[in-house]
């Protein structure tokens, strides 16, 4: 299978956006539970803080996502495999949300192409197969199921670097980060 880098994604784009931003507004209001959430060290926690809404959309990109999710492959195994019968609707649905587009979006890409969604996502391509092969209801499964945090992609100090640099150095530091 042919493989070839990554093209823009309006939709990965505004997801990671979304999470930049609600990072961003935890870590104004609640700065602790920005740092137990996301593992971030106090000092990030502040810098995250401090960016202007124009700093956070130079943090994201639509070519590979800032975050990567953090979960039991044999759970996702398990879940997908034996499904349930009846679809369950989470009391935390703005969560829930950001959880289910963004599983929606791996298993779209995966089904195109699941070496590239591997790599646009930071999961690995035995997850990328599974999911590129999932059912919608599956993917919900998922969703209530599965218990998920995200985390920081790139080391959180190439925050500090990008804090304060052009949108072109922000984002090609972001990118050399992920890829690393």
């Amino acid at each position: 299978m042919p493989t070839s880098i990554p093209h823009y994604s309006s939709c990965l784009y505004r997801w990671d956006l979304s999470v930049w931003r609600i990072l961003h507004q935890i870590s104004t209001q609640q700065p602790e539970q920005a740092a137990e959430a996301f593992a971030l060290e106090p000092h990030i926690v502040s810098a995250i803080a401090e960016l202007s809404p124009r700093e956070c959309e130079q943090l994201s990109s639509g070519v590979i996502c800032s975050f990567i999710p953090l979960f039991s492959h044999i759970e996702l195994e398990n879940i997908v495999a034996i499904g349930t019968a009846e679809l369950v609707i989470s009391s935390n649905s703005e969560l829930n949300m950001v959880e289910r587009i963004y599983w929606e979006l791996v298993a779209r890409a995966a089904f195109q192409n699941p070496m590239l969604a591997a790599v646009r996502f930071g999961i690995s391509q035995e997850t990328a197969i599974l999911l590129g092969q999932a059912s919608p209801i599956a993917i919900h499964d998922i969703c209530t199921e599965l218990h998920l945090d995200f985390r920081l992609r790139f080391e959180p100090n190439i925050i500090l670097e990008m804090q304060h640099a052009s949108a072109t150095t922000a984002l090609m530091k972001r990118a050399a980060a992920a890829l690393a």
